[in-house]
């Protein structure tokens, strides 16, 4: 009979945040290095290792930054390295430099050994190649954060997306209603980069605890050409005189052609209007 084998005892000390979505990657490390970092150590409680490493002499240099880190005893008792925005784990030059994983592999058994007393680790890299074995060997002994992008995909609805949104605004201590999620994600689109940027504004505004409205998303997220077609066409659909006036107005300043915006959005909703009274009709 075949044994399998245990799996790999988390370090409690040793924290991983990646995924495909590069703007939630930085926010949740950020956020996570608050919690993680002593509240007594002052500046000497946290190092960041942090640099451009655009060649492979640059990624070898931040591993070997964040070895010495680890490995050099904490003045107050207890430290929290960041290795920030790692991006040799990326499918590029230095990604696949022999050199650059022969690092990797001598701070990976240095971790598997266990961090020395008082330090924790806080490694955060954004669009990892998960085929590699630092990513998969990693991912099994750190809590791993995963923020991988919304991707609508095969079956994917959306309606999926607009739950998206509102889960990250949950996150973020704050609520977002239905209506105002779906007119965000006409403005933006899947967009995940955007979005948060868009997120990180809107619940600025809103307040920690209060809920997002519609009126808020109009105001502040900016009216793309789809979005505003959008908004038209609901602005019909709902019968808002004031709100067909103004997205009309927004959308002729930014230069959209009026027969144009007639074909997009007037002609489609009213006719789809005709059709159901029709339809209506002639079931009777």
């Amino acid at each position: 009979m075949a044994t399998r084998k245990a799996p790999a005892a988390k370090n409690p000390n040793l924290h991983f945040v990646t995924g495909s979505d590069e703007a939630e990657v930085r926010r949740t490390a950020q956020g996570v290095a608050a919690k993680l970092a002593p509240a007594d150590g002052g500046e000497f409680g946290l190092e960041i290792i942090e640099a451009p490493a655009d060649t492979v002499d640059c990624s070898i240099e931040l591993v070997a930054s964040t070895i010495q880190g680890i490995l050099t005893v904490p003045m107050f008792g207890e430290k929290l390295v960041w290795m920030k925005g790692v991006t040799f784990l990326k499918d590029t030059v230095q990604g696949r430099s022999e050199a650059v994983q022969d690092a990797l592999e001598k701070l990976l058994k240095i971790l598997e050994e266990g961090l020395p007393g008082g330090i924790t680790l806080l490694i955060s890299a954004p669009e990892p190649d998960k085929r590699k074995s630092f990513y998969k060997k990693i991912s099994e002994i750190a809590s791993t954060t995963l923020c991988d992008k919304f991707e609508i995909g095969f079956g994917g609805t959306e309606d999926d997306l607009i739950d998206w949104v509102i889960d990250r605004c949950r996150d973020r201590g704050v609520k977002m209603d239905t209506e105002a999620a779906v007119i965000l994600t006409k403005r933006v689109g899947t967009n995940s980069g955007q979005l948060d940027a868009e997120l990180s504004k809107l619940t600025t505004a809103a307040g920690e605890g209060e809920i997002i409205r519609e009126a808020l998303v109009r105001d502040l997220v900016p009216l793309t050409r789809a979005g505003g077609i959008f908004d038209l066409s609901d602005a019909i659909n709902k019968r808002n005189l004031p709100l067909c006036l103004d997205t009309l107005s927004k959308l002729r300043r930014q230069g959209e052609n009026t027969i144009g915006i007639l074909l997009a959005a007037i002609v489609p909703t009213v006719g789809a209007y005709r059709v159901s009274v029709l339809d209506l009709l002639q079931s009777r």
